[in-house]
């Protein structure tokens, strides 16, 4: 039950989430279709309702919790597990709000076979004890709706920069990439925006040059000299950048292969 349910890593990072997402419930089902968005079956529990892109991870609603006896043997006895099957619960009455929602819910396997007269009566039965707007006695992972998977892994991969784990700040809290050209695409795009801005300000520069005003400034000579120096010499330490990312990431994964090997 523990490992069903578990979100630990969520909740140690609890104070940093509202860099990931709104303190707020989650979208309907029928609402994440609107906005284009790909319903993936997740079957871990901190995966539960991060998105990324297109794509909105969802962890079926375990069917052991409509079952009055796990609760009373196991859940309640407990406080973690019972406040993150609570959890679990809450973020069900967030995405199944209408007889759409369900019609969605059931189309991806996400509930059992249930109508929504049964539904309707579970949640109501529910609401007495959590309240959707105000949820207490859950885990603190689910004070927030949807999070974002790519300011997870920022937060995660700052952590461990400040910690010198090298393996956490690769992985981030999802390995997103399984290919090198999506992360160098991803992580290196802006540097189209640098460049452009910079040629921007170099044709400003070359303007104020020809203004009689400030070409005799000795000031404005030194910062057209050291601006254009640096620009010029940017690309230079941009592909050494992207050299030692490509050969530290070649080397992480061939290591962690061979140690898979050894441990086989």
């Amino acid at each position: 039950l523990r490992a069903d349910l578990s979100v630990d890593r969520l909740n140690q990072l609890h104070a940093h989430l509202w860099w990931t997402g709104i303190p707020q419930a989650a979208r309907p089902l029928h609402r994440q279709k609107m906005w284009g968005r790909q319903i993936t079956v997740t079957e871990q529990a901190d995966l539960h309702l991060l998105w990324v892109d297109d794509h909105i991870f969802i962890k079926p609603l375990p069917t052991y919790l409509l079952d009055r006896a796990i609760w009373t043997q196991h859940l309640c006895p407990d406080t973690q597990l019972y406040e993150a099957a609570r959890g679990i619960l809450l973020s069900y009455i967030w995405l199944i709000r209408h007889k759409s929602d369900l019609d969605v819910a059931r189309d991806h396997r996400l509930v059992p076979d249930i109508s929504w007269q049964e539904w309707s009566t579970f949640v109501y039965t529910l609401s007495h004890t959590i309240d959707p707007n105000a949820p207490t006695a859950v885990s603190p992972r689910y004070d927030f709706g949807e999070l974002r998977i790519r300011r997870l892994n920022q937060i995660v991969r700052l952590r461990c920069a400040l910690a010198l784990d090298l393996g956490g700040f690769i992985t981030g809290y999802v390995r997103s990439y399984t290919h090198y050209a999506p992360f160098f695409r991803n992580n290196f795009q802006w540097i189209i925006i640098a460049f452009a801005y910079g040629t921007v300000l170099l044709s400003a520069l070359q303007v104020g040059l020809g203004v009689d005003s400030l070409r005799t400034q000795n000031w404005f000579q030194k910062l057209c000299l050291g601006f254009a120096m640096s620009l010029t010499a940017l690309p230079l330490l941009l592909a050494v950048l992207a050299i030692f990312s490509f050969l530290g990431l070649f080397l992480y994964f061939l290591g962690h292969t061979l140690r898979l090997n050894e441990e086989r």
